[in-house]
């Protein structure tokens, strides 16, 4: 909070300069909460490339031996097979 926002809350607001305080301290701990927040988006989202890069490891190096085939219900040429062991589309 700038002198001219504490300004105003004094004189327009009256609160006292404890309360703008105590404001001014709630404001910083939502800052520094939002900021924890992206930080941990960050994390998740480096999380969940390291696991679909692990996915795609396993995948190029399976063999696909068992595998279902997936029809296309309305007769056209959309089937396609899954493998069982890795889940990928063959």
């Amino acid at each position: 909070m700038n002198t001219a926002q504490i300004h105003t809350l004094i004189t327009k607001n009256k609160f006292s300069l404890t309360e703008i305080r105590y404001l001014e301290n709630q404001e910083n701990i939502v800052l520094r909460l939002r900021q924890k927040i992206e930080e941990e988006k960050e994390k998740y989202k480096k999380n969940i490339e390291k696991i679909n890069n692990e996915i795609k490891t396993i995948q190029e190096k399976c063999c696909h031996p068992i595998s279902y085939f997936c029809g296309d219900a309305s007769g056209g040429n959309d089937s396609y097979s899954v493998c069982e062991i890795c889940n990928k589309e063959i």
